[in-house]
């Protein structure tokens, strides 16, 4: 048998290549290579379970554990008034049975040695990633497109909108807003000057490259993450400052010439048209009529926009039928149960994540949990803004990050960090 170490080592180095292979392989790609990635994970599976011995209901069956058992129990709801149920069965099986993989595999593979180092990488691929996005807004072109299929990749090359290796400025946004906290971490933490340059000139290419997106879901994300910072940190009159201050910048911003992207991605009146004029709020009323229709169970997992025509009078594209929203479609499509289950799930962690934060525990712990429950808190309010849950990258660092809140939260970490 391979000593603990060993298995450790091992859990640790992959864990690294799966956030490399979320980092740099478009979603095209991953698709394509599935089944391979899924074979990894479960050789990965069977390498900690034997570092735990086997002991299933001590790996599978925690305390902090229940309300993820609890919604993969109750979304099973979208399976019953499904019309393609071959379409909600594949999403339900992502959900729980790899989505669940990765959450437990994260959580019983983390521990204070190897945090630090799998976010250090994690910090650095993103740095990668940020660098390419801005080298092609530099350009006007990302050549690995020119290799690899992505039909949005013109579009987003006219608007603009940098892409990098995910292929859509949304994920890319939502990649970036995960990891800008974690890059702040360390350079804060930093005694060695150069180290400390280095983390801070990262930190600032991934901000500018989460800017160069022009994805507004991602960018108020990273408002989010600013303000709940300060209500952390009991700073509440920054929080009022700094809402003054996006406000007015909302108007500024309209004097600027109009072919300068930031006037109609943040001026106040395209704004106000984004969230109550546009398509977005078609699919506020669509959602709702569905779920007068199956108040219980919702119409099923992955038929919204199967059903779409159905409840709508307004013909849209294909590309737009679908909210974009992750709550919004659970709602949808798993009604009051399935949704309750997922609201339940993400508010306890919520809530055990503000307790930690108060726990007599050191303040360097206290200190890396903040930050990744900052970055967390940017990604479920960017799932907010779209279907996160239908990319391959962000449905991964969702149960990546759930992963890790949970193993600091449930097994209360006793090695020393270095």
């Amino acid at each position: 048998m391979l000593k603990t170490y060993t298995r450790n080592t091992i859990e640790t180095a992959f864990l690294i290549i799966f956030l490399a292979w979320i980092s740099f392989i478009p979603g095209t790609l991953q698709h394509r290579y599935l089944t391979f990635v899924r074979y990894a994970l479960l050789f990965l599976l069977l390498i900690s379970l034997s570092r735990h011995r086997f002991k299933v209901k001590r790996y599978f069956f925690r305390k902090e554990d229940i309300f993820i058992w609890v919604y993969f129990v109750l979304i099973s709801v979208g399976l019953i008034n499904a019309v393609d149920r071959t379409m909600s069965v594949r999403l339900y099986m992502d959900i729980v049975i790899w989505g669940g993989l990765i959450y437990f595999l994260v959580k019983n593979s983390i521990n204070e040695k190897n945090c630090k180092i799998i976010l250090r990488f994690l910090v650095v691929f993103s740095s990668i990633v940020a660098v390419i996005g801005i080298m092609e807004m530099a350009f006007g072109k990302n050549i690995m497109y020119l290799f690899i299929d992505n039909p949005f990749y013109e579009k987003f090359i006219r608007e603009k909108r940098i892409m990098s290796t995910l292929g859509n400025p949304a994920i890319l946004g939502n990649y970036l807003l995960v990891c800008a906290p974690l890059a702040y971490y360390f350079y804060s933490i930093e005694k060695n000057v150069l180290k400390k340059r280095m983390y801070l000139t990262m930190s600032t290419i991934i901000i500018v490259a989460l800017i160069l997106t022009f994805s507004r879901g991602a960018i108020f994300g990273g408002l989010t993450v600013i303000l709940s910072y300060l209500w952390i940190k009991n700073k509440k009159k920054w929080i009022f400052i700094i809402l003054a201050a996006c406000i007015l910048s909302s108007f500024l911003v309209l004097l600027l010439p109009y072919s300068v992207r930031l006037k109609y991605a943040f001026g106040m009146p395209y704004l106000v048209n984004y969230l109550f004029h546009s398509h977005r709020t078609l699919h506020y009323f669509v959602a709702l009529d569905m779920l007068k229709a199956h108040p219980f169970f919702g119409i099923g997992l992955l038929q919204y926009r199967f059903l779409f025509d159905q409840y709508s009078s307004v013909r849209l594209s294909y590309v737009v039928m679908i909210p974009e929203s992750s709550y919004l479609m659970h709602l949808a499509e798993t009604g009051i149960i399935g949704f309750s289950a997922f609201i339940l799930l993400l508010v306890t962690l919520l809530k055990r994540g503000f307790a930690y934060l108060k726990r007599e525990v050191s303040s360097e712990k206290k200190n890396i949990f903040l930050f990744i429950f900052l970055g967390f808190i940017g990604l479920l309010f960017n799932m907010g803004t779209y279907d996160a849950f239908l990319w391959h990258t962000p449905f991964y660092l969702f149960w990546v990050f759930f992963g890790i809140l949970s193993s600091f939260i449930g097994k209360g970490h006793n090695e020393t960090i270095r």
